[in-house]
């Protein structure tokens, strides 16, 4: 089983690509994507079994169905990861080597295979 690396860690590798003078800006761009793919995965994890529409009784006399609020809360999870990948692919878009655009798709690798390994 593969050692798993701390949050600062991986944050500080993706960032390391960064000009000096936005690294502050990419490291705390970087904590961000790693926190959220950690709350996506247990999100996911917590969500899998759970039906993505749920009876409802607010129990004034409405009743009905609705969407599930946990499936609400990854969409809006889901959206500020997507977010604020795009804002740190920009922040090292205009500068970014090509070290820096592997370093960004190793890390997703990375998450797709821890993704994996927790499926699994």
């Amino acid at each position: 089983m593969a050692r798993k690396v701390k949050p600062e860690t991986r944050a500080k590798r993706m960032a390391e690509t960064a000009p000096a003078s936005k690294y502050d800006q990419a490291y705390q761009l970087a904590l961000n994507i790693v926190f959220m793919e950690e709350r996506l995965d247990e999100t996911r994890a917590f969500i899998a079994d759970e039906p993505v529409a749920v009876e409802y009784d607010n129990g004034g006399g409405q009743t009905g169905i609705r969407e599930n609020p946990k499936y609400k809360g990854y969409e809006n999870l889901l959206k500020s990861y997507q977010a604020v990948l795009k804002q740190f692919d920009e922040l090292l878009g205009g500068q970014a080597d090509e070290k820096a655009k592997s370093a960004l798709a190793a890390h997703r690798a990375q998450f797709a295979v821890v993704r994996a390994q927790k499926a699994g």
